[in-house]
């Protein structure tokens, strides 16, 4: 084929596919009333789309009820009910919308029961969830999905998840004790978690304990270092006298009473690098005090 005939032919073909790519102008597109139909009719999408529309129009109460209708349309595993169990509760009507559901988890739908706990702990309701998934965990449910990995993972993730380890690290090894398939996930998960637990608490740093009573002496000598030294900056009259006898009398005293208060020093005897720089430091301001007191004598003579 000579080239001024291939592209009479690519003209052709690009001719007859343009129209297809074209928009039907007799189709229109589903309107609002097309749409509240289909959901009336039992299709979940289509309740959940206008649920959207009508609470980003700020429609709250009529966006609940389409909501209500996706999440009853649309039995077993309860995802079309995210939305319907949010949106009560950002309106605070969780507990009335959701009596219908727990009325049925109460008459011994397990499975329900599953769901609706998974549900809660989508929009943040820890408690309810956390009841649910429990006892069903306690009584070994199965979920009817063979991919899921059952109420004693999803629990324990919850609690990982506010940061309720040592809870969290619990379950995983009572679900992965049972030695089933399924626990393999939660094997995985308490392995991990008890790594992480274990290098966290070798690095992290012990909170500091409470001053014991007789720990009082040593505060006591290392709060007189405070005077001192503003009395050894300013020295006045009644500084001096202070630095020269009561100064090393409370030092020592509270060095004795440190020595001699039962159960005693601590052994080795670290405390000695701080007991004998205090007391050092107090008599050379001692010694400096009583010759600044002698030099104020000889001056008023």
């Amino acid at each position: 084929m000579k080239p001024h005939h291939r592209l009479a032919a690519f003209v052709f073909l690009l001719c007859l596919l343009l129209p297809l790519g074209k928009p039907s102008y007799g189709e229109e597109t589903p309107d609002f009333e097309t749409y509240r139909n289909a959901c009336l009719q039992g299709t979940t999408i289509y309740c959940i789309a206008i649920g959207m529309e009508e609470q980003k129009a700020g429609n709250d109460k009529q966006a609940l009820e389409y909501y209500r209708l996706a999440c009853r349309n649309h039995p077993g595993h309860l995802r079309a009910c995210t939305p319907f169990l949010s949106l009560a509760r950002e309106m605070g009507r969780l507990e009335n919308e959701a009596a219908p559901l727990e009325g049925q988890c109460q008459a011994g739908d397990d499975v329900l029961c599953f769901y609706l706990g998974k549900e809660y702990l989508k929009i943040a309701e820890y408690p309810a969830g956390r009841r649910h998934l429990e006892r069903l965990c306690r009584e070994d449910f199965v979920p009817p999905d063979a991919d899921d990995y059952g109420p004693c993972y999803h629990l324990a993730s919850s609690l990982q998840s506010t940061r309720e380890y040592e809870q969290a690290q619990d379950i995983f090894r009572f679900d992965c004790e049972r030695d089933r398939p399924s626990a393999k996930p939660s094997c995985d998960r308490y392995q991990t978690l008890t790594r992480q637990l274990t290098v966290n608490g070798s690095t992290a740093q012990e909170k500091p304990k409470p001053l014991e009573w007789r720990e009082a002496p040593l505060l006591l000598l290392a709060l007189l270092s405070v005077p001192s030294f503003f009395f050894w900056l300013w020295p006045g009259a009644w500084g001096l006298r202070f630095l020269r006898l009561p100064a090393p009398a409370i030092a020592f005293t509270a060095w004795l009473t440190w020595e001699f208060t039962p159960p005693g020093p601590p052994a080795p005897r670290t405390d000695l690098f701080f007991i004998l720089p205090s007391l050092f430091l107090t008599l050379l301001l001692a010694g400096w005090a009583i010759r600044r007191l002698r030099a104020k004598r000889v001056n008023e003579f």
